[in-house]
């Protein structure tokens, strides 16, 4: 979208709402500057994303944003967070 990749615009909602974002599956995208947490299974969908993410860090509170949303408010994500 314009001249950054999909995964920036949510990136930057993430990023607003905590200093602790990862980067789920896929190849890692430099622009986010995110450690990349590789899904456990291939080829399972999100589903996949979402076991990662929790293996990646038991026992948080997490909010999760695909990265083909651009323009998910970073109010609604810290709403998720309260």
């Amino acid at each position: 979208l314009g001249d950054q990749p999909l995964a920036a615009w949510p990136a930057r909602a993430l990023a607003e709402v905590s200093p602790h974002c990862i980067q789920v599956g896929g190849e890692p995208l430099a622009a986010l500057g995110w450690p990349c947490v590789p899904d456990e299974r291939e080829a399972a969908g999100p589903a996949a994303g979402l076991e990662a993410a929790l293996l990646y860090a038991p026992g948080a509170a997490l909010v999760v944003c695909a990265v083909d949303v651009p323009f998910v408010p970073a109010g609604l994500l810290r709403y998720a967070l309260a």
